[in-house]
């Protein structure tokens, strides 16, 4: 029985996370920032035109998360 207790505990420390720093750790409330500028610029670049809220938001979301993706960012949500 101790035997197994042993390896166990062996193989549970050997699974460490590794450590991440504050830069590496993106969280909702600055996710969801970096949408709303970069709805905000796809409105622009439009001209200021209105009624097209949702396509901007859904767009700039799927840049954004692609931008992300590229750096391998940590969500924290």
């Amino acid at each position: 029985m101790k035997v197994i207790d042993k390896r166990v505990k062996k193989a549970i420390e050997s699974v460490k996370p590794k450590p991440q720093t504050k830069s590496s750790i993106l969280n909702f409330e600055t996710y969801i920032k970096m949408i709303e500028k970069k709805a905000y610029e796809l409105y622009e670049n439009r001209g200021g035109q209105h009624g097209h809220d949702q396509e901007d938001w859904q767009q700039a979301k799927k840049l954004v998360e692609d931008e992300l993706c590229k750096g391998n960012e940590v969500f924290e949500i």
